[in-house]
């Protein structure tokens, strides 16, 4: 997870060397190993380095490899012999003492900006040819590693770091309005190209740009469509190619001694465990495997703790908790947001800056098993019905109740044409549209007409934190993923340990998006059936939300604190946004149910950021 930023002055002016080096410099926290600047008359490329794999002990960035072709990146490469076979350099490199960004600058070197063609895995560069006078640049497919830019007059500068770009004196603090109106609404910034501050922009997953004295050229190298239907005469099959895939990615995860798992006991992170453990085991490889929970023993019903354990026995490994219990509401936050580039809805902050510190103690990767849900998400009869046609639906649903004994849920479509039926005309933009908006501010954005748009593409419960309920291909994508991916970003936390995602990688995604829903999906089966050698306490565990709100409960337990956050003063920014009487009295007569508490607590938090993040002379 190392650090970079670049400037090209497409008008020939020499880079300003003393000023890269302080926007390197700025970067320390995330590459404390390494630091370089390369200035090259117009090109200046900056980087810090933090050793994550085993080969990264012989990285050197800026890399180059001909003095004309150079490159800054903070990438994992996967299937790294499958890249090495396709480039025909065996020969040549020893692959162990290989780094990832050799290999991006390799690929390049063969097959241009067809490059992404063939690689996998998270990465996020920049490439300076000298031999054309452009830039290329590139955000891996799911968009696990960040990419900002902004382009100044004649000036382009870019990093995988908000507060470095931040830094550059032609970069102003003028906030995005847009961004600031769909946190109030969503969360977050539902436009997956820009960024809260709107002179920096932001690449989206799975694009590249080009960047010449022609101009900026942006677009799309890769879609996650639905993948070919795989079938199988044999469950055992299925299964065991779902295992292949998954060792496949936890092995280009695992190259270091060390390895944290956020671990609940569930089917998505003990199954991502045994897999670990199973790759180690056939390497011959001594990795320190530690486990951590969060739990909760006294502020809501939780069974975490237990479940880990018995997980975390069966497999061999330890396991720490950490107790969320007294994390209170916006504890910290004073220094916490100082490491907050773009904010973040999570009130409760601080209990994930202890866990990734805890995990960091431990090593400097974290295995992380969100994605799961994404690839077998909860499934419908009814959803199967309008996407795959009454004919293959009800064949699927046959064969997992007769041939699998998995019983699909039918689906909830007649239970809403009820609610329809006897509340009509009231769409759940105008139910639930936050009335303390000043309604001249949400004219001018058309928030309602936004807000109608986006809640069409999240699910039908009214969790903000739930996945969006689309077909699985684009909630790979959505504004929710892309939150997620941020808010586990060093530059969001500021602690220093990587987090990687073995089930977000394209062959694990490919090939679990490519089964049937029916019975696949259901229930997880087939993770159920995956993790066999687990206790069948762990494998017939049912997936359960937590049983009550943290959030909700420990403001409950503190009701000063709510009326201390409601008497907050606004800043200037959301004083033209928010009508504050309004707003003050829905927090302060507050029922304490989890969705208009958090709805209401938005304004708070985007208070904290604004105030923290904006200078006297900001403006829209």
């Amino acid at each position: 997870m190392s650090g970079f930023i670049g400037i090209l002055n497409l008008d020939g002016a020499p880079v300003d060397r003393d000023l890269m080096q302080r926007l390197t410099q700025s970067l320390a926290f995330r590459g404390p190993d390494a630091q370089s600047v390369l200035c090259k008359g117009a090109v200046g490329l900056g980087h810090t380095l933090f050793r994550t794999t085993w080969e990264s002990v012989h990285e050197r960035q800026p890399l180059t490899l001909d003095q004309q072709v150079w490159i800054v990146a903070d990438a994992r490469v996967d299937a790294r012999e499958d890249l090495v076979r396709d480039l025909g350099c065996g020969h040549d490199i020893a692959l162990n003492q290989t780094p990832d960004v050799e290999l991006i600058l390799r690929a390049y070197l063969k097959w241009g900006e067809a490059c992404l063609d063939h690689m996998i895995g998270d990465f996020s560069f920049a490439l300076w040819d000298g031999r054309s006078r452009r830039l290329f640049c590139a955000r891996d497919h799911f968009g696990v590693k960040l990419f900002y830019y902004a382009w100044i007059g004649t000036t382009f500068i870019f990093s995988n770091t908000i507060a470095a770009l931040r830094l550059h004196p032609q970069i102003t603090n003028r906030l995005n309005e847009r961004a600031l109106g769909d946190f109030l609404l969503f969360d977050c910034n539902w436009t997956l190209d820009t960024t809260f501050f709107a002179d920096i922009q932001k690449l989206p997953a799975a694009h590249q740009l080009i960047v010449a004295s022609s101009g900026l050229k942006r677009r799309k190298y890769w879609q996650l469509a639905a993948p070919e239907r795989v079938s199988f005469r044999r469950e055992q099959e299925c299964v065991e190619g779902f295992r292949e895939r998954l060792d496949q990615a936890v092995a280009d995860r695992l190259r270091t001694e060390k390895v944290s798992i956020s671990f609940s006991g569930g089917l998505d992170s003990t199954n991502m465990a045994l897999a670990a453990i199973n790759v180690a085991h056939r390497r011959g490889q001594q990795t320190d495997l530690k486990a951590f929970t969060v739990v909760y023993d006294t502020l809501i019903p939780d069974n975490e703790r237990h479940y880990s354990g018995v997980a975390a026995r069966s497999l061999n490994i330890p396991v720490d908790y950490l107790c969320a219990d007294s994390d209170q509401p916006y504890a910290g936050w004073s220094e916490l947001l100082c490491y907050q580039p773009e904010p973040l809805h999570d009130p409760r902050w601080i209990g994930s800056v202890n866990f990734y510190n805890i995990c960091s103690a431990h090593g400097t990767v974290l295995l992380d098993g969100q994605g799961g849900d994404e690839i077998f998400p909860t499934t419908w009869l009814s959803t199967q019905l309008r996407y795959l046609g009454l004919s293959q639906a009800i064949t699927d649903f046959c064969r997992s109740i007769f041939r699998y004994h998995v019983f699909p849920r039918l689906g909830t479509g007649i239970l809403v044409g009820f609610r329809k039926f006897v509340r009509p005309g009231i769409s759940p933009a105008a139910a639930t549209f936050p009335d303390w908006l000043r309604p001249e501010f949400a004219r001018r954005l058309s928030l309602l007409d936004r807000w109608a748009l986006g809640r069409n593409n999240e699910s039908q419960t009214i969790d903000p934190l739930d996945a969006l309920a689309t077909p699985p291909e684009r909630r790979f994508i959505a504004p929710l993923w892309d939150r997620y991916l941020y808010s586990a970003d060093i530059g969001q936390h500021g602690v220093l340990v990587e987090t990687r995602l073995p089930y977000l990688d394209l062959r694990v995604v490919a090939f679990g998006l490519g089964l049937p829903r029916m019975p696949w999906s259901c229930h997880k089966h087939l993770l159920r059936r995956l993790g066999a050698t687990l206790p069948k306490e762990i494998t017939s565990r049912p997936k359960t939300p937590l049983r009550a709100n943290p959030l909700a409960r420990s403001l409950q337990r503190n009701k000063e604190l709510v009326l201390k956050l409601a008497q907050l003063p606004l800043v200037p920014p959301l004083e033209e946004m928010i009508c504050a009487d309004r707003w003050r009295r829905a927090l302060r007569e507050t029922s304490f149910e989890a969705w208009p508490l958090w709805e209401s607590l938005r304004v708070v938090t985007l208070n904290y950021w604004v105030q923290r993040n904006a200078t006297a002379n900001q403006e829209f």
